[in-house]
């Protein structure tokens, strides 16, 4: 209640950006890389821990005692996913450059998660966790002027095509489409928990409650219908087999596709308050203007990721 104004939006996305960052690299990592080795089913069983930490610390706004323990989270997590790039690099000569690279880019944000988590001074930490929030755009150009610049002085006469399949590790575009199609079902299923399971201790209009209930499950039925009934688009056809420039766009805008969604739920959780007479007392206009421009938000971006799909 007391985040419901612009500074509590805009804190929401900069640790969503935190979150879906971390989400993305570690994504791309296992469309590379991912196998059903020992290690792995290590990694992945420790990672969940961190994963946990993250998310519960998650909540607070700059100057909560959440911040410090959201920040190591983030930082064990990149210093976990660094550790296993480094792994790859020493036992696969094709990929070591790569990895390098790749585990330089994540011990530098494990370094910068870390002195986030250290600090005593609120204004550093919250500067930090934006440059965090960037960690997956910023890692993608990295990369590619890492392999550019080895491009250019190792296989400099060869045609680029050539170069590039011998210096970049290749992603496999199926299982990273279906991550992207899973995640925004998950946000929808949180969405739909929050909202239906909100106990009854609290409200004081049963009656408005339900009538918002019933307003919130026909705009979850319309955001699953835009999301996985309207122009269904096979795999083949996704934008991110439909070359460089398509790809780029969609994972600029995916993630705020994702978290306008993911917002949206929050602002029909707090009309829900509103009808029902919640005893702790939302601003109603903020409520409205949340949900509304969130919704608007989510329709805009679907209609740009299904035009960048061939259909």
């Amino acid at each position: 209640p007391e985040n419901q104004d612009i500074d509590g939006v805009l804190n929401w996305w900069k640790r969503f950006g935190v979150i879906f960052s971390l989400w993305m690299i570690t994504t791309d990592f296992s469309a590379r890389f991912d196998n059903d080795d020992i290690p792995f089913k290590i990694f992945w069983g420790i990672w969940g821990i961190g994963s946990l930490s993250m998310m519960i610390h998650s909540t607070g706004g700059p100057g909560s005692r959440n911040a410090p323990t959201f920040a190591y989270s983030v930082g064990y997590l990149y210093g976990l996913l660094a550790l296993q790039y480094f792994r790859h690099g020493f036992w696969l000569k094709r990929c070591r450059l790569f990895c390098l690279l790749e585990g330089l880019v994540c011990s530098f944000l494990f370094v910068i998660a870390c002195i986030a988590g250290g600090t005593s001074d609120s204004f550093t930490r919250e500067g930090l966790l934006v440059l965090l929030a960037f960690g997956y755009p910023l890692a993608g150009v990295i990369a590619s002027l890492g392999v550019e610049i080895q491009r250019l002085l190792f296989h400099f006469g060869e045609p680029p095509e050539e170069a590039l399949a011998k210096l970049s590790v290749p992603i496999y575009v199926p299982y990273l489409i279906k991550r992207y199609s899973a995640f925004p079902g998950m946000v929808l299923g949180q969405i739909t928990l929050a909202i239906a399971l909100n106990p009854d201790i609290g409200f004081g209009d049963t009656q408005g409650l339900y009538r918002a209930l019933s307003v919130g499950f026909v705009l979850l039925v319309l955001m699953k219908f835009f999301l996985f009934d309207v122009n269904y688009v096979d795999e083949k056809d996704h934008a991110m087999n439909r070359g460089e420039s398509s790809r780029l766009v969609f994972q600029l805008i995916f993630p705020l596709a994702v978290g306008g969604q993911a917002l949206l739920g929050t602002g029909i959780a707090l009309l829900v308050r509103i009808s029902g007479k919640f005893s702790v007392p939302v601003d109603g206009n903020f409520a409205f203007w949340l949900t509304c421009s969130c919704f608007a938000l989510f329709l805009a971006l679907r209609v740009v990721i299904t035009k960048l799909s061939a259909v």
